[in-house]
């Protein structure tokens, strides 16, 4: 009998043989097993790479014969690949085996891979048909209806059902689609933002008005202008020394404290509406607070006036760097 030493092998995945580590499958019990089905002669040999195990027919008839009727090993019926279900042609891309199932046996292999090709799966081996098994695991001759095919593993994850042949609804299912959605899954959960996080009372960008965006902006500037001048000695004729240096040293914790409220303005924050009458209440608490711990701690005896600012109609005047950060501290303490 004529062979054909150009035939393509076929293939056998070791994971689908039952193990037995005792009397672990050889080469040769695989060949015998082979000709068993074909004939004498008809197997060049068998090998095993990287739990793989190839298998060589000499002639197109001896393969196609294995690859329809699979082989029995030790009362176990194994089935036979086409292809390398490692490879992809001239690539080492993983592959993996998708079954497609809900489908009646009617519908054909042909309308089943049009489907999965629209959907953008890469096919590496034909549509094969599921047998069932009987209780030794033997396949027998009845069909379950269900179909499997080797695919690349899909870099977007395909749906679990598809429209075949526009009347039916398929199931898919392969091993990496429910470790895609588990990865998903994490990415969304560390995207998103820790509980308590969030702003409460924080408002929409747009709903901050130009007017709001200009008063704090200059809410910022002048702490930052008024810091500077203290720093460089310029102070106020009518300031207290030790009450400007505590306001300078407020101030900078302040600054550095509230930087993410300052930059909260611009977003829509509620502490970026500074109402007129609102900053000269907490000017006026401020200083008469101050006033009353000098009188208490034995400090300068003095009015608003001396502490600061001047008396006009028992009005305190924002007059000094102490009454522009105690009313920012009061306004922004809380937040």
């Amino acid at each position: 009998m004529a062979v054909d030493k150009s035939v393509a092998a076929i293939f056998l995945m070791e994971k689908s043989i039952i193990p037995n580590p005792a009397k672990p499958i050889k080469g040769l019990e695989i060949c015998k097993s082979c000709e068993e089905i074909t004939g004498k002669n008809t197997i060049d040999g068998a090998q095993k790479i990287s739990g793989l195990w190839r298998i060589y027919p000499l002639g197109s008839r001896a393969r196609r014969y294995l690859l329809v009727s699979g082989i029995e090993i030790r009362g176990q019926s194994l089935v036979l690949l086409d292809k390398n279900p490692f490879m992809v042609a001239g690539a080492d891309n993983p592959t993996t085996k998708l079954i497609v199932g809900n489908i009646p046996i009617s519908v054909s292999n042909t309308e089943i891979t049009d489907s999965l090709r629209n959907m953008g799966a890469k096919l590496r081996s034909p549509l094969k048909e599921e047998y069932y098994r009987d209780d030794d695991g033997g396949l027998t001759r009845f069909k379950t209806g269900r179909r499997f095919v080797y695919i690349d593993i899909p870099v977007n994850p395909l749906p679990k059902l598809v429209r075949v042949a526009s009347n039916f609804v398929a199931f898919l299912y392969y091993r990496e689609q429910e470790m895609s959605k588990e990865r998903q899954e994490n990415k969304e959960r560390q995207n998103a933002p820790e509980e308590g996080n969030e702003d409460p009372h924080a408002a929409p960008a747009e709903e901050l008005s130009s007017a709001d965006a200009d008063d704090s902006n200059h809410t910022k500037e002048t702490i930052v202008s008024e810091l500077s001048e203290s720093e460089a000695g310029v102070t106020h004729p009518n300031a207290h020394p030790n009450s400007l240096k505590q306001a300078t040293e407020r101030a900078r914790g302040i600054i550095s404290k509230k930087q993410t409220t300052l930059d909260m303005f611009k977003s829509g924050g509620r502490r970026a509406r500074f109402a007129d009458g609102r900053h000269k209440r907490f000017l006026s608490s401020g200083l008469a607070g101050m006033e009353k711990k000098q009188r208490r701690d034995g400090g300068v005896e003095g009015t608003s006036a001396d502490l600061g600012g001047q008396v006009e109609g028992n009005k305190p005047q924002r007059s000094s760097s102490v009454a522009s950060f105690d009313w920012y501290e009061s306004d922004l303490g809380d937040s």
